[in-house]
């Protein structure tokens, strides 16, 4: 099919032609039943099959004008044109379009904004939707440049978008890139079951993985003998009476409030009153509230701060907030034992103070990030908890504004979702945002399906791991005050896996620089089979699994952890993974053979953290044959000594090597072990060493192995 252009006399046209193409070729002109669209030139066309049409977008007419239309030619009984009546529209010429069955949606990219400006910009049209006009689509990472009179595909397999060549007015170009195009989320309405607590705002909202449940604590609205809800999150949502024993008799609003795994409790800093009081709320079918006393000088009372549980430290930390001035400072309160409160003193450039943000644990990294707050800041900043305590600015400015907004980190897509608030302009905000943390940083919208619930700021927030959602209750709108629900789900299929670096073996992948090939093993589970993936769309970062002669992926079926069941071992590169001495994880993602996305992470655990001067001390052996084998006993990160255990089948010369993150060699040392057997090495001299991040380099019979270790004080 194909319609409209400028013919060789120069004249527009806006007629519709069939090429039959089975059997002897033949051109017909059809004849739509009712008028047809203007007629145009450099426009696009895609095939809608579901509803047997071409959709038109953008294109010039003969003044010069560019179409906002978009038309659609109904092949189905009598062909005929109908006018889409919905908003908007791409004012865009000599771009591509493509359609994404999976979603159903048209889905266009680059062209003319005006004739001398070029375009990098995404639009989708939801064709479900009847009341959607098109949109722009907010996209992660950095685009393709502005280009015209390029092309598009959409690969079905992968499901994504690629585009290639074209022409940025000034450069002919044969680039390629590929556009993810993974289904969007969706929001849905709920109304459970039971009693929904009264409309509130200001108050929080935290999850429950024992009990599978949301409970919602304080609030502007709450009674101050009803200061908890309970929505049970197991099967169909209902809300659950949550009647409570003892708790502040208050309304208690803009405080801060985490889940305490380890005592099965949630901790509760700060609120709206001048109070800098703490409460723990012990988890049982009638909660009871106790008012903690820590030891220490504790925060200035506050509002409007952050908090986030540090498991790795058994700890809660507070950033910010407002005492009668925006603060910027961080503290930690212990919550193993007595409790106690220590302010913390950060290295690097803080951010600026501020109060509404929220911040989220990042368990991959090992940091906190804060988002955002009441001074219209759009910035992004990592506290780094691992080794030594530092401020790092992760993302520019260029996030949503917003302030009294939710996050909470997305497991599964490695990024931090953004929902609701306060605009610039104080109005309430329905939109939702994510902050890609891998491979590279960018904000992407969400443009979920569905309606979606009314802009709102101070609601609550949670994720529901089971069902990949997000849960928002109450908030203030710009109409008042609420109390309803809402679920947003993705809706894609991904699968969590994982994944074993060099499987049976414990020296972890080759050295930074170095060369040959590194197996990954993708483990199959009871609930998950190998077999199932696709080897060719595998990937490390961006890199491919290595090809053999024959071009086809170096991988094969082993059962690597000797379950019984057989993994996938994929090979690459390492010269292609390019490792460096500050890489500390890797990536992994691809598809299975019917479409679903994998992903797994996996530390790069180098071992061989041997300091020199260590000494050794038999252990006593395994049994069976002895083969060369190095295992840090030492906690990481850690503030004492460094203890490893090693394996040799004999006698054994050492070297070792330690290097800072600028590359610069700080330490050498070198020794031997005596005869087969098991040994552990302390590594004394650790002692002295600053506090700080460390490559290290083991030579050890002919082998070399990698590590890095963490030193705190």
């Amino acid at each position: 099919m194909i319609f409209g252009g400028l013919d060789d006399q120069g004249t527009l046209k806006n007629d519709v032609w069939a090429l039959s193409l089975s059997g002897d070729p033949t051109w017909t002109l059809l004849i739509p039943a009712l008028g047809s669209p203007i007629p145009r030139f450099e426009h696009a066309a895609v095939y809608d099959p579901v509803r047997d049409r071409m959709v038109v977008t953008g294109g010039v007419d003969a003044t010069g004008q560019f179409s906002r239309t978009t038309p659609m030619f109904e092949f189905s009984g009598t062909p005929r044109w109908y006018q889409d009546t919905r908003d908007g529209g791409v004012e865009t010429a000599r771009h591509t379009a493509i359609y994404d069955p999976v979603s159903d949606r048209v889905v266009v990219f680059g062209g003319h904004l005006t004739v001398d400006q070029p375009a990098n910009a995404t639009y989708v049209l939801n064709l479900s939707q009847r009341f959607s006009g098109w949109k722009g689509l907010w996209i992660a990472g950095t685009p393709p440049a502005a280009r015209i009179e390029h092309t598009a595909i959409y690969d079905p397999r992968r499901r994504r978008m690629i585009i290639f060549g074209g022409n940025d007015s000034r450069t002919i170009r044969n680039d390629s890139w590929s556009l993810d195009l993974s289904t969007p989320p969706i929001w849905t309405r709920l109304t459970p079951r039971g009693v929904a607590p009264i409309e509130r705002f200001g108050h929080q909202a935290v999850y429950d993985p024992n009990r599978r449940c949301m409970w919602v604590i304080g609030g502007r609205g709450a009674p101050f003998d009803d200061l908890l809800g309970r929505l049970s999150l197991s099967g169909e949502p209902r809300w659950i009476p949550a009647p409570s024993i003892g708790g502040p008799r208050r309304q208690w609003l803009r405080f801060s409030a985490i889940y305490d795994p380890p005592r099965d409790r949630i901790v509760a800093f700060g609120g709206e009153g001048d109070y800098n009081e703490t409460w723990a709320l012990m988890l049982s079918d009638t909660p009871v509230w106790t008012k903690l006393n820590p030891t220490g000088t504790p925060p200035t009372p506050r509002k409007d701060h952050s908090a986030i549980y540090d498991p790795v430290r058994d700890r809660m930390i507070v950033f910010g907030g407002w005492d009668g001035d925006l603060r910027n400072d961080v503290w930690a309160l212990s919550l193993s034992g007595e409790p106690k409160w220590t302010q913390l003193f950060p290295s690097g450039t803080p951010p600026s103070p501020r109060s509404a943000h929220t911040a989220v644990y990042d368990p991959i990294r090992d940091r906190m990030l804060v988002y955002g707050g009441g001074t219209a800041t759009t910035d992004t900043w990592a506290l780094m908890l691992s080794g030594e305590l530092r401020w790092v600015a992760i993302a520019p400015p260029n996030g949503p504004l917003c302030f009294e907004h939710t996050a909470f980190y997305d497991p599964v897509r490695d990024g931090m979702v953004v929902f609701g608030g306060w605009r610039g302009d104080y109005r309430p905000s329905a939109g939702v945002f994510e902050l890609s943390l891998w491979p590279n940083l960018g904000w992407t919208q969400l443009l979920p399906s569905g309606g979606g619930p009314q802009g709102r700021a101070w609601h609550s927030a949670v994720y529901d791991p089971v069902r990949d959602g997000m849960w928002v209750f109450g908030g203030l709108s710009y109409f008042g005050i609420l109390n309803d629900l809402w679920l947003l789900t993705w809706g894609e299929r991904l699968i969590n896996v994982n994944v074993d670096i060099k499987p049976g073996s414990q020296d972890g992948p080759p050295p930074f620089g170095g060369s040959g090939t590194l197996p990954v093993a993708i483990l199959s589970t009871p609930s998950f089979d190998a077999k199932t993936v696709d080897v060719a769309s595998v990937r490390i970062g961006d890199t491919p699994a290595r090809l053999k002669p024959d071009t086809t992926p170096m991988a094969s079926l082993e059962d690597v952890d000797g379950d019984g069941l057989l993994d996938l071992v994929v090979h690459f590169d390492v010269a292609a993974l390019n490792f460096t001495p500050a890489d500390t994880l890797i990536r992994l993602d691809g598809t299975t053979h019917d479409g679903a996305r994998i992903r797994g992470f996996s530390r790069i655990r180098f071992v061989g953290n041997l300091i020199g001067g260590a000494r050794a001390q038999s252990e006593p052996p395994e049994p069976g044959p002895v083969t060369t084998r190095l295992r840090a006993m030492s906690a990481q990160p850690t503030s004492g000594p460094l203890r490893f255990s090693i394996s040799a089948p004999g006698f054994q010369n050492w070297t070792l090597e330690l290097f800072d993150l600028m590359g610069r060699r700080v330490l050498t040392r070198s020794g031997h072990i005596l005869g087969s057997g098991n040994y552990i090495l302390e590594a004394n001299e650790s002692r002295s060493l600053a506090p700080g991040v460390y490559a290290v380099r083991l030579a050890l019979g002919g082998r070399s192995l990698t590590t890095r270790t963490v030193i705190i004080r």
